[in-house]
């Protein structure tokens, strides 16, 4: 080969052009280098890709617990209210209903039409979401680190 003549002609010719920065190469080993060099650049952009997913992932799990907790305090205040319209209703129907027909039963007219003989009940028991407790961002996760040497 042209590189085996050079090294015959004079044997510190690689040792001269690493010198002064030049790397001797035949065509095979060009091609390895090629592929070498494609490679880096290629781990080099998937690592650059990976901070990007880092960092996007970060921002999307910390709005996914602050949208679970808007949930969590939506559900909470639904079961109070349902709670409350369920306090009020007895309350109502001893102390307006019931007086109101006695009123009309006496003779009274007015637009009894339009008085509810029954309060429609309120809706049942509000879901809770699970894993309500959940402390951090970690707790939606189960990620595995990775070492690159």
């Amino acid at each position: 080969t042209l590189l085996s003549e050079a090294l015959r002609l004079d044997p510190m010719f690689l040792e001269k052009a690493f010198k002064v920065g030049v790397t001797v190469a035949t065509p095979t080993s060009m091609m390895a280098l090629l592929r070498t060099i494609g490679y880096i650049f290629t781990r080099n952009k998937l690592a650059e890709n990976a901070d990007e997913i880092q960092k996007v992932a970060s921002t999307f799990l910390k709005n996914i617990t602050l949208l679970h907790s808007k949930i969590v305090a939506v559900g909470k205040a639904i079961s109070q209210t349902s709670k409350a319209y369920e306090d009020l209703v007895p309350t109502a129907e001893k102390t307006v209903l019931a007086p109101a027909r006695r009123i009309h039963n006496l003779g009274v007219t007015g637009d009894k039409d339009k008085l509810a003989i029954e309060y429609p009940e309120a809706p049942g028991a509000v879901r809770d979401l699970k894993n309500a407790e959940l402390e951090s961002v970690d707790d939606y996760i189960d990620a595995e680190e990775v070492d690159e040497r």
